[in-house]
């Protein structure tokens, strides 16, 4: 969300956001980040935990 929120031109609706973004709604993409495994413990309940499956987006590469 973060990684299309920066590249995004402000002053998008949020439809055109979306369209802009179409990976966002895909309702399996936290599982490409994240296994149910890891999603399942404490940890990931209480806290942010980085991914296990592949690293996200890293946002230095996009503007600020």
């Amino acid at each position: 969300m973060a990684a299309a929120l920066v590249e995004t031109p402000e002053g998008y609706a949020f439809e055109q956001f979306l369209n802009a973004h179409p990976q966002l709604k895909d309702t399996k993409l936290l599982a490409k980040y994240y296994s149910k495994e890891l999603l399942e413990t404490a940890a990931a309940r209480e806290d942010w935990v980085e991914p296990d499956l592949q690293p996200l987006p890293d946002l230095r590469i996009y503007r600020c």
